[in-house]
């Protein structure tokens, strides 16, 4: 065994129990809610409600978090005004919470320039959750080769890790 002394481990423990955001989705809540530094990912079939779930997602996350902190949607397939008008055609408020980083509109030479800006974005906003809304439509993704696609789970895992932050990938 590594050098891992038992009071290491019962912090770890401890740390896996905690449940640290609110939700009123019972399959998420199930596993202790959303968790920091972690990658979750949800899959769904062609017009399953993937973008619906995402907004219901966002919506539960703004009603939800105690300290107000705002979200991050990574959208590949719509635009920002398609997104954000569903909210708004549901009387939703909070919009300012709400910011997105649209594949579409943007430029991008390889993967890691597209992580690098993402994570630039990021920082920029104070995104505290990220939803990836889809991302097997996404520059990063779509098209790649197998092992190329394993690279963009790896950046995601070590974006979520390294800002601390949920991130899930739909």
């Amino acid at each position: 065994m590594a050098l891992i002394t038992p009071e290491e481990l019962e912090l770890w423990i401890e740390q896996s129990d905690t449940k640290f955001y609110e939700t009123v989705f019972n399959f998420i809540d199930t596993h202790r809610g959303w968790r920091k530094s972690k990658l979750h990912t949800i899959l769904g079939t062609a017009s399953a409600g993937k973008s619906t779930l995402v907004r219901s997602i966002t919506a539960d996350w703004i009603a939800n978090t105690r300290n107000k902190s705002d979200i991050g949607i990574i959208l590949s397939e719509e635009t920002e005004i398609d997104f954000l008008s569903e909210f708004y055609r549901g009387e939703f408020k909070y919009l300012e919470r709400i910011h997105t980083f649209q594949d579409l509109e943007q430029n991008f030479t390889t993967v890691s320039d597209y992580f690098n800006r993402l994570k630039i974005w990021i920082a920029e906003h104070k995104i505290k959750f990220l939803i990836y809304d889809n991302l097997t439509t996404s520059f990063a993704y779509m098209d790649r080769q197998a092992n190329e696609q394993a690279i963009v789970a790896k950046y995601l895992k070590q974006l979520a890790m390294d800002l601390d932050i949920p991130v899930v990938a739909i």
